[in-house]
């Protein structure tokens, strides 16, 4: 191989890998969000929730 088909196939080796890094990036911020969106609907239901379901008597 020529030192120009060696040099090509580096360039799509190193474009490859940055859009590796690219995608585990996005899938971890993806999971943080999905994170944050579990834990407001966890606090959203608690807080409108049904008072007597909970036993407590607003009387």
């Amino acid at each position: 191989m020529s030192a120009s088909q060696i040099q090509f196939f580096d360039d799509i080796q190193t474009k490859l890998d940055a859009e590796s890094d690219t995608r585990d990036r996005l899938r971890q911020v993806v999971k943080e969000l999905d994170h944050a969106c579990r834990c407001t609907n966890a606090t959203l239901n608690r807080v409108h929730a049904d008072p007597a379901h909970l036993g407590v008597c607003l009387c």
